[in-house]
């Protein structure tokens, strides 16, 4: 199984529990990790960790200037422009993996940091049965469906690589990338969540799991 995540040194301990989580309840996987400053590469390379393939942000910024350039995007509603920046990382490293790691019809994991699993997340994949792509709802009741922070949360969101996966996953991206993206206004308000509601309207293969 392969799995994504990025942390910061505030999130370390936290990745490092959600890594703990998938020694004990997956056989055989990957986690790719976007470090996001120094300090966390360093000391995750220093641990040797198995199964971790660990990426470096400067690193990444240096090869894309689209990148760089997010830094300086406006916060939105919620949070600052360094949350806004990370939230950022959340797409763009996702499809980094997706066209770069996974091989085509497999699935790709992303998972927040302080995710950890009580059991194999391979009940998630078998729930999408075949789907492209996977999300799942915050469980809000009906009548605060319609929020500012949208419907859906991003705590887990899986792609599969093939053609909806894929478009999908770069759409998700591109509108992180530039707030000047048509649906800024009305799914741009929470960072990367809101913009989940609209995956349903692009592919008839999305799969809401439980």
């Amino acid at each position: 199984m392969n799995f994504c995540t990025t942390a910061d040194i505030n999130y370390l301990t936290k990745a490092l529990a959600l890594y703990q989580s998938l020694c004990d309840n997956v056989e055989d996987f990957t986690l790719y990790f976007l470090a996001i400053d120094y300090e966390t590469f360093n000391a995750l390379s220093s641990l040797e960790l198995k199964n971790v393939t660990i990426f470096l942000l400067p690193e990444m910024e240096h090869n894309d200037k689209e990148l760089r350039n997010a830094k300086n995007n406006p916060p939105s509603k919620y949070g600052t422009q360094y949350s806004q920046y990370c939230w950022t990382l959340t797409p763009y490293f996702t499809n980094y993996i997706l066209n770069n790691f996974i091989k085509k019809n497999e699935y790709l994991m992303y998972v927040d940091a302080d995710i950890y699993f009580y059991g194999n997340p391979q009940r998630i994949l078998d729930e999408m049965n075949g789907a492209s792509v996977g999300i799942h709802t915050h469980r809000f009741t009906e009548p605060f469906r319609e929020t500012d922070s949208g419907w859906y949360n991003c705590g887990i969101v899986v792609f599969m690589n093939d053609v909806s996966g894929n478009g999908i996953s770069e759409a998700w991206k591109n509108w992180l990338l530039n707030p000047k993206n048509k649906h800024y206004e009305t799914h741009g308000k929470c960072g990367d969540q809101k913009y989940l509601e609209l995956f349903e309207k692009m592919s008839d293969s999305v799969c809401i799991f439980d």
